[in-house]
């Protein structure tokens, strides 16, 4: 008994430890799971409730949907993260995530060499793709045609960056912080000049160039590179009796020597000996006899004048001496004491060769040499370059040098669009467009169910679904889904007509997409003219109608109408005398005008107010000689007005222009001044005519 309740015990603490051991190994497996796939709390009931869920990238996949399957995949991304040119947007990782697909050709961005694009669980994904991309000693930034950039490097200090190369920022020489133009003269040594060929840093040699040493024992100074020096002053006149004469630069002067004739002698210039009489004309200068006329060999601007001074030289004013005469200076001439001066021409005067497009006209420098102007080192020239061309510059020495093609990847042409990349250059001169494929989005179209799409660069071709009408007046025509439901087309503007009133002065007009329910009436604004209604005429809505008979002037012989931007007008039509068969004319009728005589300081244009107006065309006939009026034509009135006395002709300075008129008694006809409507007298009638 003992034994077989031992076992069962056994047995049963078997059976339990077993069952310790499996919920130990669930356990195990359980939190095994947590920990190795961070086990998320709120996992288990996004799967249930079909939202967005997590992966360990952090980025959402699709819903599910209530059978499991993959919801509607999210639209391409609408906050301006698209890449610039194209519908895809480079902020996520699967660009083309709403477009269904068998396999990746069916993908917009398949053959897109900027792209790598894989048909993923029957959806499109599109990732940009890596452009690796090569400076070939340029500087500045490159970008290839998939809009990819590379910075090549920076240009050293001084130096700036053009067209993918490093050069000079200053035109000419930069020196101790200081830009100097091409040709610029070292102020401190005049045989230093800018020239950036030889260096665009410091000073270079002059050489060449006329400079003065400041020595008085040194003549033809010149620059020898940087050193100015000339050769000796030669002092020495050739005649061996009078002594040596020396250069002294204490003195600034050529010293005499000391003649070797004894005493009682001369030396004698003109023949090299000593005598002991001099000519009469001869100067004696220095116990030496110099023939009148002579100068003096060590100075040309002292001359021997035997009748100023026999005893010491005079100067010769105006004298030629010194340098012969150059483009940038004139002959030396002597001054008043004695020095030979040097004229050089003006700085700035042209001389040498003249301008070219890369170099001014060549000027003097007013030291008498003849300066070329160059143009610095990237001063433009050539013609204007073509697309993917380097713009030619000149090379400081006057020449202009071919820069060549711009490099591979330079932007060029057409920047980007919603349908193209920015063009860019080969290399060789060409300007390569960088359109987007066929087909590719581009833009909303006009409604719901419209949109364009990229074809040979441009977004123009349109792809819309069925248009339909979807019976609301404030809206644009809708369009048809793939289920054939009609969508509400998109609101018209407020204040859109949408449905006519009680009269064409009435409407209705749409609100936020709907057509409102108050009547909206016309105002008509008063246009100033007095024959027009200005309110709305219920037939037709117009505003300012012409009311011609507003406009009634009693007057037989016009046609009344209002014109509506002018007011009332009367045109004349033909009003004929029943006996007579001529127009109405309550005058005398000649020259096929109506003629009549005023009152005393009546003028025309007053007494024509009863007479349908002043005729403009009685000048012509009664006016001065210049107006085309006569005395033989003013006789002729008056006798058909009844006046049978004679007519004088007559002119005055001053006073009205009466033209044809009767002075108290008597007629006359006035050539000067000119006939004026508006003139009258007090004891004048004047002849005028009017239109009735």
């Amino acid at each position: 008994m003992m034994k077989r309740v031992s076992v069962f015990i056994l047995s049963k603490y078997i059976w339990f430890g077993a069952l310790i051991v499996v919920v130990l190994a669930v356990l195990t497996l359980y939190l095994g799971c947590s920990v190795i796939t961070d086990f998320d709390p709120d996992m288990i009931n996004n799967r249930q409730s079909g939202n967005a869920i997590k992966t360990e990238g952090g980025t959402e996949q699709s819903t599910l949907s209530a059978d499991g399957g993959p919801a509607d995949r999210p639209t391409a991304s609408t906050d301006g993260k698209r890449l610039e040119g194209t519908g895809i947007d480079r902020s996520t990782s699967a660009i083309d995530a709403n477009v269904e697909c068998l396999e990746a050709s069916d993908c917009p961005n398949f053959a897109d060499p900027c792209f790598n694009t894989r048909c993923v669980d029957g959806f499109c994904e599109t990732t940009e793709k890596t452009v690796d991309m090569k400076c070939n000693a340029e500087c500045g930034t490159i970008v290839d045609a998939c809009g990819n950039t590379v910075q090549c490097g920076h240009c050293e200090a001084g130096l700036v960056c053009v067209n993918h190369k490093c050069v000079s920022e200053c035109a000419g020489c930069e020196i101790n912080g200081t830009c100097h133009a091409v040709g610029t003269v070292n102020p401190a040594n005049q045989c230093e000049m800018c020239s950036p060929q030889h260096s665009a840093d410091s000073w270079s040699p002059n050489s060449g160039a006329l400079c003065d040493d400041g020595k008085f024992c040194t003549v033809s100074d010149v620059c020898v590179g940087v050193v100015c020096s000339g050769t000796s002053r030669n002092c020495d006149d050739g005649i061996d009796c009078n002594g040596l004469e020396i250069c002294s630069e204490a003195d600034g002067s050529c010293l005499l020597g000391t003649p070797t004739c004894g005493a009682g002698e001369y030396c004698d210039a003109a023949s090299n000996a000593c005598v002991s009489i001099c000519g009469q004309t001869d100067c004696i200068i220095n116990r030496t006899c110099i023939p009148n006329g002579d100068d003096d060999t060590a100075n040309p601007c002292l001359v021997c004048d035997s009748a100023i001074n026999k005893n010491e030289w005079s100067v010769a004013v105006g004298r030629i001496c010194g340098d012969a005469e150059t483009e940038c200076f004139a002959n030396d001439t002597c001054d008043a004491s004695g020095n030979c001066i040097r004229n050089h021409t003006p700085e700035g005067t042209h001389c040498g060769s003249s301008r070219t497009e890369c170099s001014g006209q060549d000027t003097c420098d007013g030291r008498g040499n003849c300066v070329a102007n160059h143009y610095g080192s990237r001063t433009a020239c050539g013609p204007a370059p073509a697309q993917c061309e380097n713009q030619d510059y000149c090379d400081g020495n006057g020449n202009c040098v071919n820069e060549g093609f711009m490099v591979r990847d330079s932007l060029c042409g057409q920047g980007p669009t919603v349908c193209s990349r920015q063009d860019t250059c080969d290399g060789n001169g060409v300007c390569r467009p960088n359109d987007y494929q066929n087909g590719t989005w581009c833009g909303e179209g006009d409604s719901a169910c419209s949109w364009y799409e990229c074809r040979q660069g441009s977004c123009d071709r349109l792809v819309s679904g069925e248009a339909c009408d979807d019976r609301n007046p404030c809206t644009s025509d809708g369009c048809r889904d793939h289920n054939n439901n009609c969508l509400q087309g998109r609101p018209l503007a407020d204040g859109t007509r949408c449905g006519n009133g009680d009269s064409q002065c009435s409407w209705y007009q749409c609100d936020d997409g709907e057509c409102g329910t108050e009547l909206v009436h016309r105002i008509c604004d008063d246009d100033g003219i007095a024959c027009t209604i200005d309110t709305c005429d219920p037939k037709t809505g117009r505003c300012n109608r012409p009311d011609d008979d507003y406009c009634d002037d009693g007057i037989a012989c016009t046609i009344d109408r209002c014109d509506p931007n002018n007011g009332c007008v009367y045109d004349d039509r033909e009003c004929r005398d029943a006996g007579t068969g001529s127009r109405e004319c309550r005058g005398s009728r000649l020259f096929n005008r109506c003629w009549y005589l005023t009152g005393t300081n009546q003028s025309c244009e007053r007494f024509c107010t009863d007479h349908r107006g002043f005729d403009p065309t009685t000048a012509n006939y009664i006016g001065s000689s210049a107006q085309g009026g006569s005395l033989e034509n003013c006789r002729a009135i008056l006798n058909a007005l009844g006046y049978s006395a004679d007519v004088a002709a007559g002119s005055r300075n001053e006073g009205p222009g009466l033209g044809c008129h009767i002075w108290e008694s008597n007629a006359w006809w006035l050539d000067r001044p000119d006939f004026d409507s508006s003139a009258s007298y007090s004891l004048a009638r004047i002849v005028c005519a009017c239109h009735q």
